[in-house]
């Protein structure tokens, strides 16, 4: 009888746990999505921007032949850097924390999967 509210304190710990780590994942996928929507709306501000927004490595080439052509404006440039470098800080944190080793178990029982 003694070792019941041990068990029940653990459990609850446990599901504690996995339900911060699973809003964790939710709360940096949804950053991260953000920012690519953001990134998209900017540099096709005036070419469907309903449409949806590509991955983050076609956005950067259409970044790079921008920067190229020269006829986009620089704070344009400056923005679509800025969010760029912060995009890809949000993916690699999000991996980083896929793969350590708590963290991974939870990620693997609610799905969740590499972006």
């Amino acid at each position: 009888m003694g070792f019941i509210p041990i068990f029940i304190t653990l459990g609850g710990f446990v599901f504690l746990f996995v339900m911060v780590v699973h809003q964790h994942f939710k709360r940096k996928n949804r950053a991260f999505f953000k920012l690519l929507n953001d990134l998209h709306q900017l540099l096709y501000s005036g070419k469907n921007p309903d449409s949806p927004a590509p991955s983050l490595k076609s956005l950067e080439h259409h970044y790079q032949v921008m920067r190229q052509s020269g006829q986009a404006p620089v704070e344009l440039l400056d923005q679509a850097s800025y969010l760029i470098k912060e995009a890809k800080l949000l993916r690699h944190q999000y991996h980083e924390l896929l793969h350590t080793k708590p963290y991974s178990f939870v990620a693997q029982v609610m799905g969740h999967s590499a972006i």
